[in-house]
C-alpha cells in the first residue's frame, strides 16, 4: 500500500504543479466557489442526440458517470467517445483502468461523484469548467491473484477544459486544483 500512496502522491503532486504552471499563463484567476450540479435528466423524444445538446457541465457529468461505468466493466468506449483526440489527461485517467482489467484485476467502488461544479468560461468551440469530485473509497485489485489495494474518500478540486468536436463538448484536459 505504500508504493500504490507514494505513486498517488506523487502523480498528484507532479498534476497540481502541471495545472497551477498552466494557470500562471492566463489571465484568469480560480475561483473556488460552485453552485450545485445540476441533474441530468433523461433525453425526450423531441430531442434527436441528447449528446449534442448538453452543456460543458453537463458533458464533464457524462464523462465522470462514463468513467465510473468503466471503473465497473473495463471499457472505456464511453468515457472515450466523450474525450478530445488530443486529452492526454483523460488517457491517463482510462489506460489504467482498461489496463487493470486486461490483467484480470478489477475495481471495487462508486468512482468518483461532481460535488458542484461551475463553467468559468464558456466561448462558441471551448471552455472551462471548475468542479468539486468526490473519490469514493473501495479496494482496486490490479490483477489476477493479487492482494487488494484498498483507499479511504479522497476530495480534489478540478478544472477541466472541454473542447467542441461535432456539435458535441468534449473533455480536452482534466487538471487537479487540489
Amino acid at each position: 500500500m505504500l508504493v500504490v500512496t507514494r505513486t498517488r502522491t506523487v502523480i498528484t503532486a507532479f498534476t497540481l504543479v502541471s495545472v497551477l504552471a498552466l494557470g500562471a499563463c492566463s489571465d484568469d484567476d480560480p475561483e473556488p466557489k460552485f453552485a450545485p450540479t445540476p441533474s441530468t435528466s433523461a433525453p425526450t423524444e423531441e430531442s434527436t442526440s441528447p449528446v449534442a445538446s448538453m452543456g460543458p457541465v453537463e458533458a464533464f457529468v457524462a464523462w465522470v458517470d462514463a468513467r465510473n461505468g468503466a471503473l465497473a466493466t473495463g471499457d472505456t468506449a464511453d468515457a472515450e467517445a466523450l474525450s478530445a483526440a488530443t486529452c492526454k489527461t483523460c488517457r491517463n485517467s482510462l489506460d489504467p483502468i482498461r489496463e487493470i482489467y486486461e490483467k484480470g484485476g478489477h475495481y471495487e467502488t462508486d468512482g468518483w461523484t461532481v460535488v458542484a461544479s461551475k463553467v468559468i468560461s464558456e466561448s462558441d468551440d471551448s471552455a472551462k469548467v471548475s468542479a468539486g469530485l468526490k473519490y469514493a473509497a473501495g479496494r482496486t485489485v490490479p490483477e489476477a491473484g493479487a492482494e487488494p489495494v484498498t483507499y479511504e474518500v479522497e476530495r480534489h478540486i478540478v478544472q477541466v477544459k472541454l473542447t467542441k468536436e461535432d456539435d458535441q463538448w468534449r473533455v480536452k484536459f482534466l487538471g487537479y486544483l487540489s
